[in-house]
């Protein structure tokens, strides 16, 4: 088993190995309801949060990358600086997950989309 986060944090199961194996990337949630990425090191036996924000991270296949998503959006982040930018964007619809192909070239990912019809109904022969 990991160790503990700090308090009031709570480790997700929505989470990644890395390719060589000695790194796990996963979501983390704040008692505050605040969403976050964070990787623990076998090694060091330390978690490194690394976002403020987001969902399930996965691995690339080089060690060094993660893709992750919040709301409309899949992100990338490099975990040696701790950069993320935006890669995709399909707002104003949802991302529901994210994976990346094996060789990295490609992303997948749910789309979840909200619409709605307006529909008028008349009773039969009567004024409403």
């Amino acid at each position: 088993s990991l160790p503990p986060l700090e308090l009031l944090e709570v480790w997700f199961q929505a989470f990644s190995w890395s390719p060589d194996g000695r790194r796990l990337a996963g979501h983390r949630r704040s008692a505050a309801g605040a969403d976050g990425i964070s990787v623990y090191s076998l090694d060091s036996r330390q978690y490194q949060h690394l976002a403020d924000f987001g969902w399930a991270p996965h691995w690339l296949s080089d060690g060094r990358r993660l893709i992750f998503w919040r709301s409309s959006t899949v992100y990338l982040l490099d975990t040696r600086s701790g950069k993320v930018r935006e890669i995709l964007s399909v707002a104003p619809n949802e991302v529901h997950g994210v994976a990346p192909s094996p060789d990295d070239r490609r992303i997948y990912f749910g789309l979840g989309i909200t619409e709605a019809d307006v529909w008028l109904a008349e009773t039969a022969g009567r004024a409403p």
